[in-house]
């Protein structure tokens, strides 16, 4: 095949197998009083891939971190389209709290629930819990997809 015509075709490949997978969501648990400092990360895919990276660190020696990647889920296009809505709903970026009468704590991981946008770059920060406080967007907005990655964190167990 001659070089001017491999260019056009592989345009033409990469066009008719539709947009390349990118995240719509994350979920970063990270932090806490910890022996080894570590980061848990479930990044759902607009293809429904659910993936898990955990990262174990040393505090002598940072460079010698290990990472561990699983595949956890494959979504139902259902269920990535209602987080997608969810996540289109929100209009604010305002986090309060759940419920500001209830205890907090000291020395306990951060989880953090992001929005991703098509770069790979978080762009909403949906949720977080932070000394045992949960954390929401204004009015309840898109708390639907916020549920939905819970039960994501809920269902898996971080890999080592």
């Amino acid at each position: 095949m001659k070089a001017s015509f491999a260019l056009p075709l592989l345009f033409n490949l990469f066009a008719a197998s539709g947009a390349l997978a990118h995240p719509i969501a994350k979920i970063k648990t990270y932090g806490g009083y910890t022996l080894q400092p570590y980061t848990y990360e479930i990044t759902v895919d607009s293809d429904g891939t659910v993936t898990a990276e955990n990262t174990v660190g040393d505090y002598a020696n940072p460079a010698t971190s290990i990472v561990t990647n699983a595949l956890i889920a494959t979504l139902n296009p259902a269920i990535v389209k209602a987080i997608q809505d969810s996540i289109a709903s929100a209009q604010t970026q305002e986090l309060v709290p759940k419920n500001p009468e209830a205890p907090a704590c000291v020395d306990a991981p951060i989880t953090e629930y992001w929005a991703m946008n098509s770069a790979r770059k978080p762009t909403t920060l949906l949720a977080k819990v932070e000394n045992c406080q949960d954390y929401i967007l204004n009015g309840y907005q898109g708390l639907q997809a916020i549920d939905l990655l819970k039960s994501l964190k809920a269902l898996s167990i971080p890999v080592r």
